[in-house]
């Protein structure tokens, strides 16, 4: 189904919608590929911002 907009500012927020249900989508998939985002560890904030992208280098590899 695709949302045709009706006004500018519908038309404005359509790419920015798709982009979200694409992130959301990968989120998906890494959280059932990786329980650790499911109930992340309690490490530095620093780590923490770092998983996601190796989560998904590792996920690209496999």
């Amino acid at each position: 189904m695709l949302f045709s907009p009706v006004n500018t500012e519908e038309l404005f927020n359509l790419p920015h919608m798709m982009a979200q249900n694409v992130i959301e989508q990968i989120f998906g998939v890494l959280k059932r590929c990786f329980h650790i985002l499911v109930c992340p560890p309690e490490v530095d904030m620093v780590w923490q911002a770092i998983l996601p992208a190796v989560l998904v280098a590792i996920h690209n590899f496999i």
